[in-house]
């Protein structure tokens, strides 16, 4: 069974619309699952929020955007990463999509 290293944070959903872009940078590990909850500013889950993943190589200064992934009812979300000394991740938060 493959142990995961956790990150938490907590981020207002007052925070999340001067700072949507947010840095992490894992241990030397094969494989990291990335888990969050994103909240508006009554601290509720926003449903369908989108996250859009890039990697940092921060050796050749370069990013890449690997794709978006989006929050369930309860505005979680789970991504699995590969985790390399020399990249970092960076995610953009866009709101969840209202009828």
């Amino acid at each position: 069974m493959t142990s995961y290293k956790t990150i938490n944070f907590n981020i207002s959903g007052s925070e999340l619309v001067k700072k949507t872009c947010l840095n992490f940078e894992f241990e030397e590990l094969n494989q990291t699952l990335l888990k969050g909850l994103v909240v508006n500013s009554d601290n509720q889950g926003l449903e369908n929020a989108g996250i859009e993943i890039i990697s940092i190589n921060t050796t050749t200064n370069t990013e890449i955007s690997l794709g978006i992934t989006f929050c369930d009812e309860n505005g979680e979300f789970g991504v699995s990463l590969p985790s390399r000394p020399y990249l970092q991740y960076k995610l953009n938060v866009y709101s969840g999509l209202y009828e």
